[in-house]
């Protein structure tokens, strides 16, 4: 993959269908983003009092992205809101972080969920959970092997608790923190 933007996009398959008005509509689809080959589902139901039930679902080689919640009709309707989830097993962490210019220090199975909700200039998030599992943490501390690590926040304002246990060298090692 190339630093940077997206460069290419190619729409190998695309389908959109509803049978009747008052059905969810579907959209199904494989595309490639500089070649990273993903499959796109995603489901948008009947509108009640301007919002739309949204469910959309991206998966790759190795990755997979979740949204679930509601959305506008239009874009100056307040109240969407979506809970999000990613899942990427070491070797898609790697190849995103590439792809973006960055080097990891260490890579292994990452799982994060958040909720996401209207802000300024952002989006707002909370109930963000971050989740490592087994990695070869060497490159921070020669023999250093967690076995998990986690962040929890309720907000970005608000304290986030991490937790992490592993071995060094053979020996037992457990950490518990909250970080201002």
């Amino acid at each position: 993959l190339l630093h940077g933007p997206v460069h290419d996009i190619r729409v190998d398959r695309l389908r959109l269908e509803r049978e009747a008005s008052h059905d969810p509509l579907e959209l199904r689809g494989h595309v490639r983003l500089d070649g990273e080959a993903l499959t796109l589902t995603a489901r948008l139901g009947p509108e009640a009092e301007g919002i739309l039930p949204l469910a959309a679902d991206i998966a790759g080689d190795g990755l997979r992205l979740t949204l679930e919640g509601s959305w506008p009709r239009h874009s100056g309707t307040p109240g969407w809101a979506l809970a999000a989830e990613a899942e990427l097993n070491a070797a898609a962490a790697m190849r995103l972080a590439t792809r973006f210019g960055h080097d990891l220090p260490l890579a292994g199975p990452l799982n994060a969920k958040a909720r996401l909700a209207p802000g300024s200039p952002w989006p707002s998030v909370s109930d963000l959970t971050v989740r490592l599992g087994p990695t070869d943490a060497a490159r921070l501390l020669p023999g250093l092997r967690l076995s998990r690590a986690e962040l929890r926040a309720a907000s970005f304002d608000d304290p986030a608790q991490v937790s992490a246990q592993g071995t060094r060298n053979g020996a037992d090692l457990g950490l518990t923190a909250s970080l201002p």
